[in-house]
């Protein structure tokens, strides 16, 4: 059976594990540029199968497959007070095939922006 674009939604939960290195510059504000790989095993996949106007979940499946890839990105540490305040974007670029199925390639692709605060 053939599945088309429309006839597939997936939604994976994963934990992240990166492994980066990051060089540190400027006194006061902190900016930083950082690089390295990531590990991030699926806990929970949920797929949705749709055929012929009719939709049915297909069943959790747990630890499944884990993504792997590249990231890198760049931020800055501004102090406030005796706090700090974080900032930072990054890319991650994944090399696992999301689909076992040799006809179709998915790849896990996507920047993201965090904001974080250190106490």
């Amino acid at each position: 059976m053939t599945f088309l674009e429309d006839d597939f939604a997936g939604r994976y939960h994963y934990i992240g594990i990166p492994v980066n290195a990051r060089v540190n510059f400027g006194k006061k504000v902190k900016f930083f540029i950082e690089a390295g790989a990531f590990f991030d095993p699926v806990i929970i996949e949920k797929r949705t199968f749709i055929e012929h106007e009719i939709s049915r979940p297909e069943k959790s499946i747990y630890m499944h497959k884990p993504d792997f890839g590249i990231s890198g990105g760049i931020g800055m540490r501004i102090p406030v007070k005796k706090y700090e305040i974080l900032i930072k974007c990054d890319y991650k670029w994944g090399m696992r095939n999301l689909f076992d199925s040799s006809n179709i390639a998915a790849f896990n692709k996507y920047w993201r922006i965090g904001v974080g605060f250190k106490i």
